[in-house]
């Protein structure tokens, strides 16, 4: 009986793990974003528990909105001073991040 529950909950296990979302990857987003603008950003899997992390100042924010295929979202930018930024993408609140971009590069 061990052996079987054993056998089960190493199954189920598995099988979670292969249900994992994909990682984000951004393709596109745009330029010339001021504190308290809209930053869009553009690629996949942009679902499940989205979030935007400013890498320079750790700040991340979630989405205003959001497209149901996963293609498309758009955050606020915080309060942060003026500048250039290095933006990634989660799906699983933080877990793993996307391929990073550059906000507001010259």
């Amino acid at each position: 009986m061990k052996k079987n529950l054993f056998f089960c909950v190493v199954f189920i296990f598995s099988f979670c793990v292969g249900l994992k979302a994909q990682v984000p990857a951004i393709f596109r987003v745009s330029e010339g974003v001021r504190p308290g603008g809209l930053i869009s950003l553009y690629g996949e899997y942009f679902t499940g528990t989205v979030k935007v992390k400013f890498q320079e100042t750790n700040s991340i924010v979630s989405p205003v909105q959001q497209d149901a295929g996963g293609q498309c979202i758009r955050v606020v930018m915080p309060a942060i001073t003026p500048g250039a930024y290095t933006l990634e993408v989660s799906n699983d609140n933080g877990i793993t991040w996307s391929n990073s971009v550059t906000l507001n590069k010259a």
